[in-house]
């Protein structure tokens, strides 16, 4: 896997921190969260065509949809997203800054850039057998092995982990 995607993206996201008041003030338009997601998905070659499909494609990503998809997006909620897809990124300078069109435009395709980079590497869907780990730290190891994504992603991803039952040999407590 080469890191240089991931570089690119945290360096657009600390340029969306240090830039989102600049083109507010510009006059550049400001963009949803609904609509950044939206373009992340469609630029990662994703189902898109609406709200509850770019959803559906974000939880099979590891990502939770517990999102306002009609709040403005924030350079902080830009960071979220970018983090949650297990992509490591600096919290920004003004987390609560718009983001515009423009920017969101840029880091959507910084992120599926991310992505592309991870499939021509060989990792694929989500390592769906680490969430029968002994518990979320082997989960998280398993998942950083097997894909060799951030384990802020992996950490994410096994948080669904259901342990295997004990043993009728273990005692209960």
């Amino acid at each position: 896997m080469t890191t240089r995607p991931v570089f690119v993206t945290i360096a657009v996201v600390l340029f969306v921190a240090a830039s989102s008041m600049a083109a507010t003030r510009a006059g550049g338009g400001v963009v949803t969260i609904g609509q950044f997601a939206t373009q992340v998905v469609a630029a990662m070659g994703q189902d898109a065509r609406d709200l509850e499909a770019v959803k559906t494609s974000l939880r099979t990503m590891g990502v939770s949809d517990d999102f306002d998809a009609s709040a403005p997006l924030t350079a902080g909620m830009a960071a979220k997203l970018a983090g949650n897809l297990g992509i490591a990124v600096t919290r920004p300078a003004t987390p609560a800054g718009p983001v515009s069109a423009a920017q969101a435009a840029a880091l959507a395709g910084h992120i599926a850039a991310v992505f592309v980079d991870r499939a021509a590497a060989g990792v694929t869907d989500s390592p769906d057998q680490c969430l029968r780990s002994d518990n979320r730290g082997a989960c998280v190891n398993c998942c950083k092995d097997a894909t060799g994504l951030t384990g802020q992603y992996c950490g994410h991803f096994c948080h669904a982990n259901v342990p295997p039952p004990p043993s009728p040999d273990e005692p209960q407590p």
